[in-house]
């Protein structure tokens, strides 16, 4: 309950680092922890697993509705697939926790894409303070090329079809679904549902609002910034079918 007002009173790098570097060990130690350790314990932990994860995505479902902070809204929405990131544990399979993995990283690139996005606004106009989801209203007018590219990573990010986030998390719901677990699927596609609206929110603002505002460009975007977001858009866009298997990079490790 503390992580949004740390994240949101954290600099902009500290809170971009937090939400995509620390998941992916942190997924990999509680897979070999409970897998090892507590491997003849799971009928204790699985309850405890799934209480936690339900609670986490019930949590970040409804608040992320009355969230109108760009960090806020995005720390919510990390509680939430993060409750997701625990259930693969819970089945005790292989497979569903691999394509757990394909989706972590997935859900961690499109992370860093919207956070660079986030950082290009504080460097293009730096007289604005860009914290409130109204803050870049009719954004598109000014900078067509960076609104459709920050609105394709929230499109991702809210598993809209053919956009690459959509295949990640449509892979879990079918494991999901494959050990009956029909009322965790029902709150998975009930948080997707929240976090459309949630993300919509802000795509009308970039694009479809009357009010306009006067946006003083103050500086420009940096050749990092832009390669960057052009790869991962670029990404997005196609990987989806040229296939997108990270588990190769998992199994290393195990």
């Amino acid at each position: 309950m503390g992580t949004p007002d740390a994240y949101e009173g954290a600099p902009l790098v500290i809170t971009a680092f937090l939400n995509v570097i620390p998941k992916i060990p942190v997924f990999y130690i509680y897979n070999r922890i409970l897998n090892i350790c507590f491997y003849n314990y799971n009928f204790i932990y699985n309850f405890l697993l799934l209480l936690i994860a339900i609670i986490s995505i019930l949590w970040g479902a409804l608040c992320i509705l009355f969230q109108y902070k760009y960090i806020r809204l995005l720390t919510y929405s990390t509680i939430g697939n993060t409750g997701f990131f625990l259930l693969p544990l819970i089945t005790n399979n292989q497979d569903n926790i691999n394509k757990m993995f394909n989706f972590l990283i997935i859900y961690c690139i499109i992370m860093l894409g919207i956070f660079i996005c986030l950082s290009t606004f504080t460097s293009l106009f730096e007289k604005f303070r860009f914290d409130k989801v109204t803050s870049i209203t009719n954004l598109f007018y000014v900078n067509p090329g960076l609104a459709v590219v920050f609105a394709t990573f929230l499109f991702s990010l809210g598993s809209i079809p053919p956009i690459l986030g959509f295949f990640g998390k449509f892979m879990f719901l079918v494991a999901v679904l494959e050990f009956n677990l029909y009322f965790v699927g029902l709150i998975f596609i009930l948080l997707t549902i929240l976090l459309i609206v949630a993300y919509l929110r802000i795509i009308k603002g970039l694009f479809f609002t009357n009010i306009i505002l006067d946006f003083p460009v103050m500086g420009s975007i940096s050749f990092p910034q832009s390669l960057t977001l052009s790869l991962i858009f670029i990404y997005n866009l196609l990987m989806p079918f040229f296939g997108f298997d990270f588990l190769p990079i998992y199994e290393a490790f195990l």
